[in-house]
């Protein structure tokens, strides 16, 4: 049943792929987005070598990351300088690659460099959902960013309470526990597609501008 909800993530990414020529072209970054997703789910469930496994993962979660926060980079209403985009970028890119190395000789060691960067990425895509409130864009072009930004933040929000609870709480007494807590994580994701589908496909075309 697991294998069912982790490839989910086909549905948004074949939409996105479907639509690909036609949606507005800072949603291409999220399409790329889920493709890496996609891709890192699809090496943890097929992998059989858990070290080579795990490093795979790491890998594209990088990309994962990197192409979501240069989508956010791009709906950001406060324009950033060409080089302070590439300073945050190199920046992200380095405490990913960082925490990777932190947890290269044990994987089930916890990578806080990537809780920080996914900290940074929730409270920054916070922000923009706040300034998607604020500003007076119609609700037709409104209404996709907020289901793309907000199952992003919610689900990254508890990943990292997990993360952090299993390293300060977890005993082998409680290890069903946390299962338990792993199998909610894989419902909120299962509907962060679905929002992630209707997303792409009111996404705007790329003759209007957003």
């Amino acid at each position: 049943m697991y294998n069912v909800f982790a490839f989910s993530i086909l549905v948004p990414l074949l939409i996105g792929i479907v639509r690909f020529n036609s949606i507005h072209k800072s949603y291409r970054l999220f399409i790329y987005f889920l493709l890496v997703t996609a891709l890192s789910s699809f090496n943890y469930e097929l992998n059989d070598t858990l070290h080579a496994k795990h490093l795979v993962s790491h890998l594209l979660e990088v990309l994962a990351l990197f192409f979501m926060f240069t989508l956010l980079l791009r709906w950001n209403n406060n324009k950033l300088s060409f080089k302070i985009k590439c300073l945050l970028k190199a920046a992200l890119i380095i405490l990913l690659c960082y925490g990777i190395y932190v947890v290269s000789g044990n994987v089930h060691a916890t990578n806080w460099p990537q809780l920080i960067v996914l900290t940074a990425l929730s409270a920054y895509a916070f922000g923009i959902l706040m300034q998607q409130k604020n500003t007076q864009r119609t609700n037709v072009k409104a209404v996709p960013r907020k289901l793309i930004i907000f199952p992003f933040i919610i689900s990254s929000i508890y990943f990292i309470t997990i993360k952090i609870a299993l390293y300060f709480l977890y005993t082998p007494a409680n290890e069903s526990f946390f299962i338990e807590l792993y199998s909610i994580l894989v419902i909120i994701n299962l509907l962060s597609y679905i929002c992630y589908s209707l997303a792409l496909q009111w996404a705007p075309k790329k003759e209007k501008y957003l």
